[in-house]
């Protein structure tokens, strides 16, 4: 997983599964009207878009809820749903994405670690 300053500073571009052997995904984080918003840019070709749920989220987990998708044939077709971002420590977190697909959702879970670079500071 890489994440990187795009637009002028103005998003922050996640990409998921670098390097592995299956496709690359990319999330797009930005502000929109004062809001917290992503654009999931998903290897079953569609694009679906979530919104910071302030009353759901706090600062250990940020919960991230559907708004609409691009590219989605009927609301029974899968696609990411919600996305939480479990924050732990300084270094951990994980991921738990929501799928849904015919009006059943199913949870997938990814934990990361932060492995700093001899070139980058201390503390984020």
């Amino acid at each position: 997983m890489t994440y990187t300053l795009i637009a002028d500073g103005s998003a922050i571009m996640e990409s998921l599964f670098v390097g592995a052997t299956q496709e690359n995904m990319v999330t797009v984080y930005s502000i929109s009207n004062g809001n917290t918003v992503l654009t999931h840019y998903c290897s079953m070709g569609n694009q679906p878009r979530m919104k910071l749920n302030g009353s759901k989220s706090t600062e250990a987990k940020l919960v991230f809820s559907y708004i609409d998708a691009t590219n989605v044939k009927s609301d029974r077709a899968p696609r990411m749903h919600d996305l939480t971002l479990i924050l732990s420590d300084k270094d951990h977190f994980s991921q738990e994405w929501t799928l849904k697909a015919d009006r059943a959702s199913t949870v997938a879970s990814y934990a990361f670690e932060r492995v700093r670079t001899s070139a980058e500071p201390s503390g984020w």
